[in-house]
């Protein structure tokens, strides 16, 4: 009889401190950055920026994927590639659910974005190629990145 309650208890008291401290964090504006800004909070994956100083940094905003290009400070940087190609494969289901998207250009040049929204649980094996414009008789620039699993909220 005592454990039950006990357990309710416990359950009610940290439902309410999680809840307590996320009206108290600030959330910032992703939206309001400019060139220069750091990249804050530190969250999603990074991968160093391959011939070039700084890395990239993939999240999820929401349930929808962003890219972003900073340089060695952390400092916000215009994308040296205008598209970039994320594979993802849910890392908490199994068996054939790899899927594809395009990032492009979005937030007045600043970082990619995909239009598709992500199912949850957002917790994703990922794989980025970026990539120069497509344009024909062009060779096109292309880098890949390897797995990372990136992890989200959804809120």
């Amino acid at each position: 009889m005592l454990r039950p309650a006990l357990y309710a208890f416990i359950c009610l008291f940290l439902s309410f401190s999680v809840a307590q401290a996320q009206e108290e964090a600030p959330q910032p504006n992703l939206d309001a950055l400019k060139v220069g800004d750091p990249l804050t909070p530190e969250d999603g994956v990074y991968w160093n920026l391959q011939g070039e100083e700084g890395m990239i940094n993939l999240r999820f905003v929401g349930t929808r994927l962003r890219l972003y290009f900073v340089d060695g400070a952390g400092e916000l940087i215009e994308p040296p590639y205008p598209i970039a190609l994320v594979r993802y494969e849910n890392a908490v289901r199994t068996g054939g659910n790899r899927q594809l998207t395009k990032l492009t250009l979005a937030g007045d040049g600043l970082y990619l974005a995909s239009p598709r929204v992500i199912p949850q649980p957002l917790r994703y094996r990922v794989w980025v190629l970026l990539k120069t414009n497509e344009s024909d008789g062009e060779e096109k620039d292309t880098q890949s990145y390897p797995q990372r699993i990136l992890s989200g909220l959804g809120q």
